[in-house]
């Protein structure tokens, strides 16, 4: 759970913001928010709900606008997500009986944005991998995206504006609930993406770390129509930001599981380690940070010799499960055989 000191801090924020106060919750990082929200007496509305046929998966797992009727409201939902990177407070002008409306309108417009991709063949579908992906700047693209949004067509936007993107930026879900990507977006915004991004909020309020405040400009041009656009420099820079700050979890992660063999190497030794865990990693196709720690943790285990193993890449690319749950049977396999031999496992 915060300190009291930052959740103080971020009480006096809030309350020092003219408006309404709201938060978006990253329902992923629960195991039922609903339940939670309601058992705390947390009014909420799951922001994805306008897809043809929508999995109610989709919907609890994703994120949720949260009203905060009291003052106390916050330290609730503070204390119930306990440490949980799964918030990002808003206050939004006051408009009576319409104020709850109004944001959740902007923040359903902002569940998808424009990435810089490559141009499309004219003489492709747009189906398939190679096509829907983008080359390079991988870590940027697990930033911004929480995965593929396929079927374009069946968002709802408010603005009546055509959503396809032009043919060089492709159209993923934004993860504008989590405050590690708000982040580092934030800070690299230009006036009419900031415009975009706040709608008419007064303020967006992050506790990542520390408590940042990102009040409303003065000045902003008009909102501008269509997505939120993420330009090739801004997403060069999440690039680089969010692939050392994944470097750096998988480095601490390794020194903390395997203290022994990280003792012997220099930073720069470890680093170039994880690196090349990464760069094996994302040929592997594993996604997450967690599955991509417990690659790196078996990539040092075997000295680096992990693929030179027979059948290794081929299981690992191939079958029902994918590469992220592979990983994870990989680690269950090598902790049962730790516990045969009456030692501690990973």
């Amino acid at each position: 759970m915060p300190g009291t000191d930052t959740t103080e801090e971020l009480i006096e924020i809030l309350d020092g913001i003219e408006g309404r106060r709201y938060a978006v919750v990253d329902a992923a990082h629960f195991d039922n928010l609903q339940d939670l929200l309601t058992d705390a007496g947390l009014p909420f509305h799951p922001l994805y709900l306008d897809e043809k046929d929508p999995s109610p998966d989709t919907e609890i797992a994703g994120p949720h606008l949260v009203e905060l009727p009291s003052r106390s409201s916050a330290r609730k939902l503070i204390a119930l997500a306990d440490n949980k990177p799964a918030i990002v407070w808003w206050v939004w002008p006051e408009h009576g009986e319409a104020t709850t409306d109004e944001i959740y309108r902007h923040l359903r417009r902002l569940n998808v944005a424009e990435i810089p991709g490559k141009p499309k063949d004219p003489d492709t579908t747009g189906d398939d991998d190679e096509t829907k992906s983008t080359e390079g700047a991988a870590s940027a693209e697990a930033a911004i995206h929480a995965g593929d949004h396929e079927n374009h067509s069946n968002h709802t936007h408010d603005d009546n504006e055509p959503v396809a993107p032009p043919d060089s930026y492709n159209i993923v879900i934004f993860r504008h609930s989590d405050p590690r990507v708000m982040a580092m977006l934030l800070p690299l915004l230009d006036a009419a993406q900031v415009s975009r991004l706040f709608g008419d909020a007064e303020a967006i309020v992050i506790d990542q770390d520390k408590v940042a405040s990102f009040p409303r400009p003065r000045q902003l041009p008009l909102k501008p129509r269509g997505l939120l656009r993420i330009l090739p420099e801004q997403y060069g820079t999440l690039d680089k930001r969010n692939q050392s700050r994944n470097d750096d979890f998988i480095a601490k992660y390794l020194q903390r599981v395997l203290p022994e063999a990280t003792h012997e190497l220099s930073r720069d030794q470890l680093y170039e380690m994880v690196r090349q865990a990464e760069a094996n990693r994302r040929s592997l196709g594993i996604r997450s940070q967690k599955s991509a720690a417990k690659w790196a943790y078996l990539e040092m285990f075997t000295g680096g010799r992990i693929l030179q193993q027979d059948g290794v890449r081929r299981y690992m690319t191939n079958g029902e499960h994918t590469p992220d749950r592979k990983v994870d049977l990989m680690m269950r396999s090598l902790s049962a055989a730790y516990r045969q031999i009456g030692k501690t496992g990973p």
